[in-house]
């Protein structure tokens, strides 16, 4: 067993590591960026680190960790789940400085890296995929090909992607363009290839992985199965194990085909294949060569730690467990995220009030997070698990019901209302959930059936001090004494709003919404800003551009989620003062309007 293990992540998953460590009587460290420097895992670990860098660069910093992990005699390292996890170098270089990575072998992560070169594996081995392409994509009339024999909608990958990103959905042909672009820029941004792939699109399929484990001798097993469905922009906020809906022969088939596809690739340590599953067919989708976010779930049902089984593997002991294992019961994860559900799950940033959990018996809440914790715009919005466990399905729902309804966290937004919705809904107490539902058919009915406008938890603390989303003062007269009228657009919405009072004409009524908001000045001159920090994804304008109320001018990323900034007003772009890459504080101005 190891001596000491390093910790190369931050949030829930590192407190998740440094206590499946300590179980293992291993010394720990922990790296942390400057940012975190007064979070409460610090005081967890042994022994912690500063990387400098930027915050999400300190934690994507090789040479500095590595070097880190040398100079005080760590001979493990576990990068958790993100960040380096999945990163063929980073593997490598541990292994070349004899630092065990806790994770698969470096040349599984390369292959299974690259969807292109996974799906080109796949097929040599006659697994079921999904129908698509096994090499890049260069031209238009590539898409329109497969269009002719796929039909729309058609989906744009990146071959390096993962989490939802660079993955574009092509409807019509008229989108083919637009499309390849954007997956191509993501795919290079975040994944350094700007290689894509296309792939059939089913609509109403079930997303199903099975969790493997496997040590360096080649044993092999499957640890059930989970139906990550219930998902937005691609990615999952409820997770069940096992997937109750599907037949004991797909169950079956998915098992047997998990187990094939491990064995080909020679596969060590803890992973999961992806499937998708389609009026009882299965397809492969990737192989997510790391411990998964939704790993919980298969430990409430399985009563195995994988945490703790994943570090013994890699410190070279032979798999404990046969195959005979059964799942026991069902399981039910709710990622609990920093999102406004009503405003399209727009990630939410700021200080935690309060932060109580449920305490109830068959619950499990994974999380670092505790009362004033301040939440960053930098890293991703996922705050919390919470993991519930019923002898089937059925008490597994109640149950959720109470421990949500006990889950209460104060002062920033976040998805508990979503899912305390989402449960009560005939098609997911049906098991009838598929990867698109969410965002097609149940926003609507949650907005519909929701009191839209009441305040945010943060807005009801102080209506006076805040921003809204988007603000146009017009400047005339109303019949309030020194009031001044506005139109207001919030969530695509436009209010027309009369605020008395105004001292300026040049301050503009504020409405905290914690997410990203651009206003405008009087007169002539739109003024493009955003409320919080975050990295100028890409300009769609030029100085100079003739543009249109609606138009699309740039993207931010803040939170790992992106959100496109357009024009309330028709006008000429005037001056541009950021540039792509370019990380910009809150409040900062981006660009200006004349306005026509």
């Amino acid at each position: 067993m190891f001596k000491k293990i390093l910790i190369a992540n931050r949030g829930e998953i590192a407190l998740r590591l440094l206590t499946a460590c300590k179980e293992l009587s291993c010394k720990t460290a922990i790296i942390y960026a400057q940012i975190d420097a007064s979070s409460n895992l610090l005081n967890y670990a042994d022994e912690n680190y500063l990387i400098p860098g930027k915050p999400i660069e300190a934690y994507l910093n090789i040479e500095a960790i590595i070097q880190t992990a040398k100079q005080n005699n760590i001979d493990a390292i576990h990068p958790g789940y993100g960040f380096l996890s999945e990163n063929y170098h980073f593997a490598k270089t541990c292994t070349e400085n004899n630092i065990a990575f806790i994770g698969p072998n470096y040349n599984i992560i390369k292959q299974m890296g690259s969807k292109i070169e996974s799906r080109q594996i796949m097929a040599k081995y006659n697994i079921p995929m999904v129908p698509g392409t096994i090499t890049a994509i260069t031209n238009i009339d590539e898409v329109k090909a497969f269009a002719q024999t796929y039909n729309y909608p058609i989906a744009c990958k990146a071959s390096g992607g993962g989490g939802g990103r660079g993955f574009v959905l092509i409807n019509q042909e008229d989108e083919i363009e637009s499309a390849l672009k954007k997956a191509s820029s993501e795919s290079l941004r975040y994944f350094g290839s700007s290689d894509i792939y296309l792939e059939k699109y089913f609509k109403e399929a079930k997303h199903i992985e099975v969790q493997i484990m496997a040590d360096n001798y080649g044993n092999i097993i499957t640890l059930g199965e989970r139906d990550c469905s219930t998902q937005r922009r691609h990615q999952k906020l409820i997770e069940e194990s096992p997937a109750a809906s599907i037949s004991p022969s797909v169950r079956k088939t998915l098992h047997e085909t998990a187990i094939k596809i491990a064995k080909s690739i020679n596969y060590n340590n803890i992973g999961t294949i992806e499937f998708l599953v389609a009026s009882d067919k299965i397809y492969f989708l990737e192989v997510n060569s790391r411990i998964q976010v939704e790993h919980p779930v298969t430990e409430v049902t399985t009563r195995i730690d994988i945490a703790k089984e994943q570090i013994k593997l890699a410190s070279g002991e032979k798999l404990q467990y046969s195959q005979n294992i059964i799942p026991a019961g069902h399981g039910i994860e709710f990622r609990i995220n920093a999102e406004n559900p009503y405003a399209n799950f727009q990630p939410n940033f700021g200080r935690i009030d309060s932060f109580t959990v449920p305490q109830q018996p068959f619950v499990r809440v994974d999380t670092h997070c505790h009362n004033n914790y301040e939440i960053t715009p930098y890293f991703d919005s996922l705050l919390a698990k919470l993991v519930i466990w019923g002898k089937d399905r059925n008490e597994a729902i109640e149950r959720s019901k109470i421990a949500l309804d006990n889950f209460q966290i104060t002062g920033i937004e976040t998805t508990l209302d979503f899912h305390r919705k989402i449960i009560d809904d005939k098609i997911f107490i049906d098991d009838k959930i598929f990867t698109s539902y969410v965002e097609t058919e149940f926003i609507h009915l949650f907005k519909s059936n929701s009191d839209q406008n009441k305040p945010s938890q943060t807005a009801s603390k102080t209506l006076t001090a805040n921003t809204p989303d988007i603000i146009t003062q017009s400047g005339q007269s109303t019949q309030l004494a020194n009031s001044k009228s506005f139109r207001v657009k919030v969530d695509n919405e436009i209010f027309n709003v009369e605020i008395a009072e105004i001292k300026s004409s040049k301050t503009p009524a504020k409405f905290k919404q914690n997410k990203i908001n651009h206003f405008t000045k009087p007169l002539d001159e739109e003024i493009i800003s955003v409320k919080m920090p975050g990295l100028i994804k890409n300009i769609l304008v030029k100085s100079g551009d003739i543009i249109k109320a609606g138009q699309k001018l740039l993207v931010i990323e803040a939170m790992k989620m992106e959100s496109e900034i357009v024009a309330n007003h028709d006008g000429q772009v005037d001056e541009i003062l950021v540039k792509p890459d370019e990380t910009v504080d809150g409040n900062a101005t981006l660009m200006k309007i004349k306005m026509l």
